[in-house]
């Protein structure tokens, strides 16, 4: 079973790039690309099949590759530990508190420097196909040329 929904999981995944990359074609100056790591210093809520979907790539890796990341990972995490973080946990406040919490950390992040431990000092990800859904549509709706959201998103919203 779990391998089926691999499968479908991945057939997902594959639908998603391509409707991407469609969407893209239409956008002038999109600034994601190989080496951008723009969006590498955020917060993105992964599901559980995302999670085992990137350990499943990360299984893959070499085995000094893996020991590389597990360092840097380590490290940002006694990072976050000493600058003494208020964490999640305030789910049993309001939701407002909640994305209070998530952007003071992700701001946090992006102050001290600290980017996803999958980025390589290239800013290239060691497991970008096995990425999960945030990472693969997050410079989508954004056009460098016009200084935002694209036409298309711009539409939608008003």
């Amino acid at each position: 079973m779990l391998e089926t929904l691999l499968q479908q999981y991945t057939i997902l995944l594959e639908d998603l790039d391509e409707t991407c990359q469609e969407a893209t074609k239409n956008i002038p100056e999109i600034p994601c690309r190989k080496g951008c790591s723009d969006c590498c210093k955020q917060l993105f809520p992964l599901s559980f099949i995302e999670a085992f979907y990137i350990n499943e790539g990360f299984k893959k890796l070499d085995r000094k590759t893996r020991r590389e990341l597990e360092r840097k990972a380590e490290k940002q995490k006694n990072l976050l530990k000493d600058l003494k973080l208020e964490t999640l946990e305030t789910f049993s406040n309001s939701l407002e508190d909640v994305a209070k919490a998530r952007n003071d950390l992700t701001h946090t992040l992006q102050s001290t420097n600290t980017e996803c431990p999958f980025l390589t000092q290239e800013n290239i990800c060691e497991l970008y196909p096995y990425r999960n859904h945030d990472c693969r549509v997050h410079g989508v709706s954004f056009d460098k040329s016009t200084g935002g959201k694209t036409d298309a998103i711009k539409a939608e919203i008003d």
